[in-house]
């Protein structure tokens, strides 16, 4: 009886992806076993393994440890298959929420630096530098055409921005 041949998805996500069938080497009688040759990571399953420990083992995440029972473990394929199924729509609009909730943030400090009556305790390489990753965040959002990132990186330069203009006004300590 012959293996049917599995089917393995190339791409990268985003993309059509496109399918192409591996063949299933046959083992050799007093040859090496056919899975020795392939890196482990890419061995497929073995029938024979009781259990589909094979399975198993190959769609385990990376991040668990190894042994985490069958039910806690999430695969990454299940987990990729998951966050594909939100749509594009509902990331951005999350991700502008988030992005709005870090310049809240920035803005709370803000209100704190000008209510306080004490110099500054803001160091310059804090304020700069926040405010330099801003700006990149920013034009990698409009470059890429993603408003999430342009919209709430553009607001968290201006707010960093002014945190560092009250900050150097009464004196940041360095």
């Amino acid at each position: 009886m012959r293996r049917p041949e599995p089917r393995v998805q190339l791409g990268d996500a985003g993309r059509v992806e496109q399918e192409a069938r591996v063949p299933i080497p046959h083992r050799r009688r007093g040859g090496p076993d056919p899975r020795s040759l392939v890196p482990p990571r890419e061995r497929l399953p073995v029938e024979s393994e009781e259990g589909g420990a094979a399975r198993d083992r190959a769609e385990r995440s990376c991040y668990l440890p190894s042994g985490v029972g069958k039910g806690a473990a999430v695969t990454q394929r299940q987990l990729g298959r998951a966050l594909e199924r939100i749509k594009d729509a509902h990331w951005e609009r999350v991700g502008l929420a988030m992005g709005l909730l870090a310049c809240a943030s920035i803005a709370s400090q803000l209100i704190h630096e000008l209510s306080s009556r004490t110099p500054s305790s803001l160091s310059w390489p804090f304020l700069f530098g926040f405010a330099l990753v801003y700006a990149f965040w920013f034009l990698y959002g409009l470059r890429f055409r993603h408003v999430a990132i342009w919209l709430s990186n553009g607001v968290a330069v201006v707010v960093q921005l002014l945190l560092t203009a009250v900050a150097v006004l009464k004196g940041s300590g360095g």
